[in-house]
């Protein structure tokens, strides 16, 4: 199945009339929906269950099971209960409205069905959902954060505490070799909260759409050789080999300060990674759509579920990054955040030879002469 059709509105449509079911496909079809069908209460609750579509369409008289009950099933289902399901029927007395309402329904529509009137509705409650949608998420992911954000910044302050406070109690028997070795500690535990906070409020601002997004066309090549150029004292100080080749006109339609952000911490995560001494080849590949930027790194060969753990944060998730190769903090999560506010894909793999390789797409932003209709 296609992006399009995928990120089509799904209807499930329920009555026991073909001739009025087919008039509903045919008139919704033209208007880009993906249609389900089901002639009964039963055969319209196991598809509901198991396609879950976006909203429902449930005629109320119907043989053996009808549309009251289907409905009290489909609400005590945890898959379907959020499901928006609007009523259709004959019926017009205000006892039946009130119990379409009272079990779940979110709409009512009296048959004869007027087509402009249903249209506005189903996109009014799938709108609806899809807002609630997001405002459940984001309030997951707000309260999932701060959990865990809550605890590894206690650890770094009880880090800085401890240590101070013990250079304070034994001040005058401590030799030099051992303030130093305890302020470098408080230093990098400093360092880690400070990270944690900035990483932090990048994110927050990112999902709340407070960050300021300004697309322009640019080289895509710029962008990776001024990241790689921010990124050199690392480069240097684990002596990594890099080696790249650049297609001409790789031009895309991004945010500029996202675009260094995320490649420059792409970049530092994938070094940190590695071990000293080896290679890392950069390819910039143009294809009559897209530029396509590959990184392939020679260190150890990351497994799927490492992978998975990059991008979705869960209570295991490290937010401060430490000295074990796959604690990047936030960073990488971020990276997919920005790579995906400006319309691009981010995926990670093992070639044929078992070497990771970083894959980041978007769309290429064409010059107006090399537009076609």
């Amino acid at each position: 199945m296609n992006q399009m059709i995928e990120n089509k509105i799904s209807i499930l449509i329920v009555d026991d009339n073909p001739q009025n079911i087919n008039v509903l496909v045919r008139y919704l079809e033209q208007h880009h929906y993906n249609i389900f069908i089901a002639y009964d209460g039963e055969d319209g609750f196991k598809k509901a269950v198991r396609i879950i579509p976006d909203i429902i369409l449930l005629d109320i008289v119907m043989p053996n099971l009808d549309g009251f009950e289907a409905c009290k099933r489909l609400k005590n289902e945890p898959h379907t209960k959020d499901i928006p399901v609007i009523f259709m029927t004959a019926l017009s007395n205000t006892q039946d409205k009130l119990k379409a309402f009272k079990l779940g329904g979110v709409d009512y529509i009296t048959k004869p069905i007027q087509h402009a009137e249903m249209l506005a509705r189903i996109n009014t409650h799938v709108s609806l959902r899809n807002a609630h949608k997001k405002l459940e998420a984001f309030n997951r992911f707000q309260e999932h954060l701060f959990s865990i954000i809550s605890y590894d910044l206690k650890n770094s302050f009880s880090e800085l505490l401890s240590t101070s406070d013990y250079i304070i109690q034994n001040e005058t028997n401590l030799p030099t070799s051992d303030v130093v070795s305890n302020v470098k500690h408080i230093h990098r535990a400093s360092k880690g909260a400070y990270q944690l906070l900035e990483e932090l409020l990048e994110l927050l601002s990112i999902k709340t759409n407070k960050m300021p997004f300004q697309p322009m066309t640019v080289q895509f090549s710029e962008i990776i050789d001024s990241s790689f150029t921010a990124c050199h004292d690392l480069i240097q100080q684990k002596n990594i080999k890099i080696s790249h080749s650049h297609d001409n006109q790789t031009a895309v339609f991004i945010d500029v300060t996202m675009a260094m952000t995320f490649m420059k911490y792409l970049i530092q995560w994938i070094i940190n990674y590695m071990s000293e001494d080896e290679d890392l080849t950069i390819a910039l590949i143009r294809s009559s759509n897209h530029v396509t930027c590959q990184i392939t790194d020679s260190g150890p060969p990351l497994d799927t579920d490492s992978i998975e753990g990059l991008f979705y944060l869960n209570d295991n998730t490290p937010l401060i990054a430490s000295s074990h190769q796959l604690d990047g903090g936030l960073r990488m999560f971020i990276c997919k955040e920005l790579i995906e506010k400006n319309n691009g894909i981010f995926t990670i793999e093992r070639d044929i030879n078992q070497k990771n390789r970083y894959i980041i797409q978007f769309p290429l932003s064409l010059p107006t002469h090399e537009l076609t209709d």
